[in-house]
């Protein structure tokens, strides 16, 4: 099941203020918050203990599942060890998100705890370590996979090596989560930390884009803001994201659409063919559909660019009412069939998931 999240860090803001934000991103469907011990000592959480207690307190009201990212310092932080996490249950944490992880070994012993606490482990390495740990027989449904989120400009994941080191876990049908970052939002496990994306190239994407993106890979499964505190159109772009198949959206003024545009455009479930093009990517069952409809040649150009949206008008004759979306730059309509919808513009990233028998639809 795909699912959206939130982070807070609660030594950052006033308690009111995480209780609102709590509350906001649960009415819009948000269910998983994640929290971080890894920026503390012993000393210093001390001070910010009761913080952590009263966010978790107020969640777990809201029915979120709690993730808390923790290091080999937590756990003197917190008094136990991999063997007894009674203190991670007081604290009311219901996933341990183990960023520098254990031997393989400790980790599969640790999902055997008395306490249902599951275990997340670091993905973005791309290494054998899940292998190794699901050698030693955990309880396979209590472990997942996250990757990290990057504050720092330019040290996020390229996007082929996100593919291969999420793919280690995907194999195994293990869930996994992805970070998008927000605007505006300045709190995060380093002062001023903002735009905490795990993908390199999100990083001056809408927020939409990027957990479009990450959903459109197959590969993730859970999308978490990392930065808090997200806009109430963030959170609201999120909220309304279709998560299961890949949606585009128009950001032109529909008016400026022919009504058959917009019928072919909207009011259809889009499917590209199963015998593919290199050139364009066709959906032709909206050609039947609207046979008999007159579909005036509109905003014609005569060079295209990848990443266009177009309408194929009456000159088409039989492909008439067919959608089109360009794969080539430069790419020539030599019989004024085209009309002109907009270009994908940052939504390209999702071109390459658009495959044989792909769904996808335009809002």
């Amino acid at each position: 099941m795909r699912r959206i999240g939130i982070s807070l860090y609660p030594e950052q803001s006033q308690l009111q203020d995480n209780i609102t934000y709590l509350n906001k991103a649960s009415k819009l469907g948000f269910n998983i918050l994640f929290l971080s011990i890894l920026q503390f000592d012993k000393t210093s959480f001390a001070k910010h203990r009761n913080d952590y207690y009263a966010v978790i307190k107020e969640a777990k009201k809201l029915n979120y599942y709690i993730i808390l990212d923790v290091a080999d310092s937590a756990f003197e932080i917190m008094e136990c060890d991999i063997n007894n996490l009674k203190p991670f249950s007081e604290l009311g944490v219901s996933c341990l998100r183990l960023d520098a992880p254990l031997l393989p070994a400790q980790v599969a012993m640790s999902t055997y705890n008395d306490f249902g606490i599951d275990v997340q482990v670091n993905i973005s390495n791309n290494d054998s370590f899940i292998d190794n740990i699901l050698d030693y027989q955990p309880i396979v449904n209590k472990v997942s996979g996250s990757h990290n989120f990057y504050p720092l400009e330019d040290s996020g994941l390229p996007l082929e090596f996100f593919n291969q080191s999420t793919t280690r876990f995907k194999k195994h049908n293990l869930t996994t989560m992805g970070f998008v970052g927000g605007k505006n939002g300045t709190q995060g496990p380093v002062p001023g930390a903002s735009k905490l994306v795990t993908l390199e190239s999100h990083r001056h994407l809408e927020i939409d884009i990027q957990a479009k993106h990450l959903f459109a890979t197959n590969l993730i499964d859970w999308v978490v803001i990392g930065n808090a505190f997200a806009s109430d159109e963030e959170l609201q772009l999120l909220s309304n994201l279709q998560r299961e198949f890949i949606t585009i959206k128009i950001n032109l003024d529909k008016n400026k659409l022919l009504p058959i545009e917009q019928k072919i455009i909207f009011d259809n479930l889009h499917f590209r063919r199963g015998d593919i093009s290199e050139f364009v990517i066709r959906s032709t069952m909206t050609r039947p559909k609207y046979k008999n409809e007159l579909i005036k040649p509109d905003k014609l150009k005569s060079k295209f660019m990848m990443g266009d949206i177009v309408v194929l008008n009456d000159n088409a004759k039989h492909y008439k009412g067919e959608l089109q979306i360009i794969l080539k730059d430069n790419y020539l309509d030599k019989e004024n069939k085209f009309n002109f919808i907009e270009n994908l513009g940052d939504q390209m990233v999702i071109l390459d998931y658009i495959n044989a028998w792909t769904k996808f639809r335009f809002y």
